[in-house]
Formats: structure tokens, sequence, C-alpha cells
């Protein structure tokens, strides 16, 4: 998700296990997935029946703006954002992505079938260590034994 939304791109991270992961060079065999990223919602539905292997059941939904099957489960955008350490922070630019993911979420609240705001996941706080990010050494243990 990091590099789409750095390049403004749309993109949609799907379920671990949805498509192959053959060819590919994971960050954290945990964590990554194959997911489309495009200039249009349309685009990612294209690209994800391709990963799919289906005709058109992503791109005839996102065509026809029906995302009513839907079920979308999203992190608090206020504690999970890019560390200070990964990007330069501006207090301009952070409030206005804050607001716009917030604006996002209410948007697919009313499109989709099912929307857990706020999912139970380990708290950020609890991926340091005496003040220390470890996020990266938990993404990429197996590298880094």
């Amino acid at each position: 998700m990091m590099p789409s939304n750095r390049a403004s791109l749309y993109s949609l991270k799907p379920t671990h296990g949805f498509s192959s992961v053959k060819g590919i060079v994971p960050v954290s065999l945990r964590l990554d997935t194959v997911g489309p990223m495009a200039k249009s919602p349309e685009e990612v539905g294209i690209v994800l029946d391709i990963l799919a292997g289906n005709t058109s059941k992503y791109s005839t939904a996102a065509e026809n703006k029906s995302w009513s099957d839907i079920r979308v489960g999203v992190l608090d955008p206020e504690i999970w954002k890019q560390p200070p350490g990964m990007i330069k922070p501006d207090a301009g630019a952070s409030a206005q992505m804050l607001a716009e993911v917030k604006a996002a979420y209410s948007e697919l609240k009313s499109l989709v079938k099912t929307f857990h705001e706020n999912v139970d996941f380990i708290p950020v706080t609890e991926l340091a260590v005496d003040g220390t990010s470890r996020l990266m050494k938990t993404c990429c243990w197996q590298w880094l034994l």
C-alpha cells in the first residue's frame, strides 16, 4: 500500500493467499501479498481479475461502482501512519492525508457490504523496544535473525 499512496495511485491489498506469489521477492513472507496499483478503480478491478484468474468479477464491480459484496476492514489512521523515520513530517501534508483517509472511509461505509473500523491489531506501540520502532525488524524477521 505504501508505494501506491506515495505515488497517488489506487491500490488494493488482497487477503494473504488470494493470488500466487510465484516469482515475487517478498519483503516479508508473513505480510506481503500481490495486489494491483493503477490510475483508476476500474483498472484496479481489471488487474485484480487477472491476478485472481477471473474473467470480469472485479472489473465489472468497479465499472458498475457496485461494492455491495465487498467486506472492508481498516486500521485507525491516526495510529497507523508513516513513522517519522520513513518520511519527512509536514504538519499540513499529514493533516491533509488524515482528512482524505477519513473521507475515503466514510465513502466506503456507504458502499460496501460490511465495514469494520479500527480493526483489532497489535498496537504500533508494541512494535517498539525502548522507544525504538521495530516494525521493519518484525516484518522482515526471516532476514534479520
